[in-house]
């Protein structure tokens, strides 16, 4: 799953990313005039510039190994190819009056803006779509919730999944439109350099504009680096995906190991026991996210701490940002293929609920306490805690709760006598529908 994010997250990616933003740097400065004005035919030329091949990249690190410093190998690098197309005139004007931290700092919100919006939303799309489906054709199949582990009150199968959709819906929506925050202040983030040589420029407006452009807001209060603030507001809208997707593949484990949901045959279960279908795409999916969030609590303890104005602590962080991203996509694909896999055993499910009728204690002493029956609540747990109920035990229930009561109403006998399971499902159609509809519109 990390080759889909390296060509912004990996190290030739990051590059690419570097290359990107001082072209870009150097084209606003032609646009304000601060150096002379490109032709269609050169900004079209600069703007090739950005697609380096494997050889270069290659080139790039070794000038690092002599530099031991990223961007002045890039600098190095680019300075070269700029006398070498033509530019010689204005190599100088590469990351003009820039710290590399207003470089590398763009250069990693513009990767993670493009590895969100062109793989990451996709997969949380697509997995959202068949969470849809499945709610959608099981929303009226009865099943019986558990809390605690214990038996509750009949559900439906498509209410547990819609519950999932809608959660997932509500955090693809706030890293859709989560916006950035790139630093361009130079070195202590006072554009001293800057504003001493062209005192006549207003560099605030400058960046203003050079950092919209890449999709971000321009952030003034720094020190020399990003304060990374706005990352791990982004990685904490991660963490919580991955709770989520970790939570229901556990739950499907569980759904699958009490023979409700039906896997298809796939491939091999066991190597000794041929009868076996693992649900190993919900099992990974635990583990990954686990490792995903495992190294989100660290970038997001440490990024938005440095020493003084600058150190580099932060720097082998972001290396991870791959991973995390990587991680979390494998879990999102590992369910959604999962999903297309899988049937629900209504009979089972039905079977279940009917073998457990004492979760109709529920509305039993809500129609006791409607019809005037004093402690109706103690009454009925004397009677059904950690019992269990055939129809007929039930009925005989039902007729001595309504001796003891005193219940003389007709419509609340009616209602006492026909309780049953299958209806006992409240809104739950109702809100499937509603869900599907409130997710549509955010697509």
């Amino acid at each position: 799953m990390g080759q889909k994010f390296s060509p912004w997250l990996s190290e030739g990616g990051i590059i690419r990313m570097r290359v990107r933003i001082e072209i870009d740097y150097l084209l606003a400065l032609s646009k304000k005039h601060i150096i002379r004005t490109f032709t269609a035919q050169e900004k079209k030329k600069l703007q090739c510039f950005q697609n380096l091949k494997d050889t270069e990249l290659l080139e790039i690190k070794k000038i690092e190994k002599t530099t031991r410093h990223d961007i002045a190998a890039l600098i190095s690098y680019l300075r070269k190819k700029l006398s070498d197309g033509g530019f010689a005139d204005v190599n100088e004007y590469i990351h003009f009056g820039l710290t590399s931290e207003d470089i590398n700092n763009l250069a990693w919100r513009v990767g993670l803006s493009c590895a969100r919006d062109r793989v990451l939303i996709p997969f949380i799309r697509n997995l959202i779509r068949e969470l849809i489906r499945i709610a959608e054709e099981y929303k009226s199949t009865i099943m019986l919730a558990r809390t605690h582990g214990q038996a509750a009150i009949p559900t439906t199968f498509g209410k547990e999944i819609i519950n999932v959709a809608v959660r997932l819906s509500s955090q693809e929506i706030k890293l859709k439109r989560f916006c950035f925050l790139g630093k361009t202040n130079g070195a202590v983030c006072n554009l001293s350099s800057l504003a001493y040589v062209y005192p006549r420029v207003d560099w605030i407006t400058f960046f203003n504009a050079f950092v919209r452009q890449l999709g971000m807001k321009n952030l003034y209060y720094t020190t020399q680096v990003n304060p990374n603030d706005d990352i791990v507001e982004y990685l904490q809208i991660m963490e919580r995906i991955n709770v989520i997707l970790h939570a229901f593949a556990g739950d499907m484990w569980r759904y699958i190991s009490d023979g409700l949901v039906i896997q298809k045959a796939a491939g091999i279960g066991s190597s000794t026991m041929p009868q076996k279908i693992n649900p190993i795409d919900f099992e990974h999916s635990e583990g990954v996210t686990e490792i995903a969030n495992g190294l989100l609590q660290v970038l997001c303890e440490q990024l938005p701490q440095t020493r003084l104005s600058r150190d580099l602590s932060d720097t082998p962080l972001f290396r991870y940002l791959g991973e995390i991203h990587a991680a979390t996509a494998d879990a999102l694909f590992r369910i959604t293929e999962s999903l297309k896999h899988i049937s629900f055993d209504g009979k089972l499910a039905r079977k279940m609920v009917w073998e457990n009728l004492s979760i109709l204690s529920e509305p039993l002493q809500l129609l006791l306490k409607k019809a005037q029956m004093q402690d109706a609540y103690t009454t009925v747990r004397k009677y059904t805690q950690g019992k269990q109920f055939s129809k007929t035990s039930w009925k005989e229930l039902i007729d001595l709760l309504i001796r003891e009561s005193g219940v003389t109403d007709n419509a609340v006998i009616i209602r006492l006598t026909s309780l049953s399971p299958d209806t006992y499902i409240g809104e739950a159609s109702r809100l499937v529908d509603k869900g599907i509809r409130e997710i549509k519109k955010t697509e």
